[in-house]
């Protein structure tokens, strides 16, 4: 499971950082839109943020490339037609 949030961060231009592994992981790793830690370190959470404090070029980078990872893969009137595209498919198989 993604965890929405993150679309949301990036939706805004905010950077992430987040604690998981698998899927979730590999997507900010794709998008260059955030840090991901181990879950429950709080010392790399800790080291994460104080990373993008002191560079906050740095961190609106990782916010901007989340969006445009965001707007390129998840756009929504994109992901309807490919749905819809799906379901024709799935009807005329029939």
């Amino acid at each position: 499971m993604i965890p929405s949030k993150i679309f949301e961060a990036w939706g805004s231009g905010r950077p992430v950082i987040l604690g998981v592994a698998g899927e979730s992981a590999g997507i900010v790793d794709a998008a260059g839109g955030g840090v991901v830690i181990a879950p429950e370190d709080a010392g790399a959470l800790a080291e994460a943020i104080g990373r993008m404090a002191d560079d906050r070029a740095a961190a609106e980078a990782l916010g901007r490339a989340g969006r445009a990872y965001v707007e390129r893969e998840y756009d929504r009137e994109d992901l309807a037609a490919r749905m819809l595209l799906v379901l024709e498919q799935a009807a005329s198989a029939q």
